[in-house]
């Protein structure tokens, strides 16, 4: 009988992007599925409507904000999952503080733990990288630059998941030009507040 790492390290093999290019809108992302930080095997497949993808300590403290009230439901409304790109943690800090951490937050977060996963899909630092699927086709990236855009653009997804294709359209327009009125506003080369944890982190990166 198959073990249950021995499963999941299957389907790890075969569902993980064999490409290394990075993908962009109009690409098709293949189907994966990773571990939450509960263990249990999460799919990402064309059920998936969002992907949120951190990198980083500070994308990753702004989708914490985002999500700290009522997170699995707005995911859920989404039709979106939480993914994080933790391969570049130490993997002493990632264990013994990073994930008991992640265990006491009421919503799913996916861990790629070596980052072969996500390796394809595109990110920027310091902000949480947004890509709205259709069947796993990539239609729209968004890179919300503060929580409160981020906030309203899952929002807007919410809507859009129970709109029709024009609702959709319409609604997803509306929040890319709130992306751009916070950009505008906040400057997009504007710094982010570095977390003491975060600065922890970063230094142990650089001694370990």
């Amino acid at each position: 009988m198959l073990t249950r790492n021995a499963l999941y390290s299957g389907v790890r093999a075969l569902a993980s992007p064999a490409r290394s290019e990075v993908l962009g809108t109009g690409a098709t992302i293949p189907g994966f599925a990773l571990e939450d930080q509960h263990g249990t095997v999460r799919p990402v497949d064309t059920s998936v409507r969002t992907i949120v993808l951190t990198r980083d300590m500070e994308a990753g403290e702004m989708v914490k904000s985002v999500l700290s009230e009522d997170g699995a439901a707005r995911l859920s409304r989404a039709g979106a999952v939480y993914v994080s790109d933790v391969s570049r943690m130490p993997g002493l800090i990632r264990s013994t503080i990073a994930e008991p951490r992640l265990r006491q937050r009421p919503y799913p977060v996916l861990l790629d733990r070596d980052g072969e996963v996500t390796k394809p899909l595109t990110s920027a630092a310091g902000r949480p990288t947004v890509l709205v699927l259709e069947e796993l086709r990539i239609v729209r990236i968004e890179e919300p630059v503060a929580p409160d855009a981020l906030r309203a653009l899952l929002d807007a997804l919410s809507l859009s998941t129970s709109g029709t294709p024009s609702d959709a359209s319409r609604v997803l327009s509306w929040a890319a030009a709130a992306l751009d009125d916070a950009a505008r506003g906040l400057g997009r080369d504007a710094p982010g507040d570095a977390s003491l944890l975060g600065a922890v982190a970063e230094a142990l990166d650089a001694e370990i």
